[in-house]
């Protein structure tokens, strides 16, 4: 999933959870600045791959992941990431906590370190995740039958592993042209690399 000229010669590729907030300030703060001086100018090509990190209590990461996946399926995948960025904290607020797994919702099981487990009915939140399919303007009958059915799990648990290979330990992570960052960085951070690199 990525933004630029495919040619660019300097190439970013962030690892991102929907639910992370220093995700949504990077998206927020410091995104809108590269889009608009490096990615449009044909200097960058921006990659965005799929980090979600439930084991940090982040308990709809992994279905969000997935409905971007299947936004993309219709070419909406940015339009989608930006919504649920947008979205972040009222998507947070639907995911309730629940005494048991037994029940009628989507249940996520956390396990602590301890083995001491909680447990959430994120069906709340998956329904507004339905929703804004239609804000984006997807379909929603083929979008909420590639959500239901799960088919994008591998994709997004292929990006996760394939970041933990990387050295990716927490979100965002990024890496341009190999070079490792992590955290939501100010643009200053990005600039410095990105001028060595282009300058290289």
């Amino acid at each position: 999933l990525s933004l630029g000229d495919e040619d660019a010669p300097v190439v970013i590729i962030e690892f991102s959870d929907f639910q992370c907030t220093f995700c949504k300030a990077f998206w927020e703060e410091t995104f809108p600045l590269i889009r608009d001086d490096y990615i449009a100018m044909g200097r960058v090509r921006f990659v965005y791959r799929d980090a979600p990190f439930p084991e940090l209590g982040h308990v709809w990461s992994v279905k969000a992941a997935e409905a971007a996946e299947c936004a993309d399926d219709q070419k909406k995948f940015w339009e989608y990431h930006d919504q649920i960025f947008k979205n972040q904290e009222f998507l947070t607020s639907l995911a309730k906590e629940v005494r048991t797994s037994d029940g009628n919702g989507v249940i996520v099981v956390l396990t602590s370190p301890s083995g001491a487990r909680k447990y959430y009915d994120i069906s709340g939140v998956i329904d507004q995740m339905k929703k804004i399919a239609g804000v984006v303007g997807l379909n929603r009958d083929t979008f909420e039958a590639c959500l239901d059915s799960g088919k994008k799990l591998k994709e997004v648990e292929k990006d996760k592993s394939d970041g933990e290979k990387a050295g990716v330990e927490g979100t965002p992570t990024f890496f341009i042209n190999g070079q490792k960052i992590t955290g939501a960085q100010p643009l200053e951070v990005f600039q410095t690399i990105l001028h060595r690199q282009l300058a290289a």
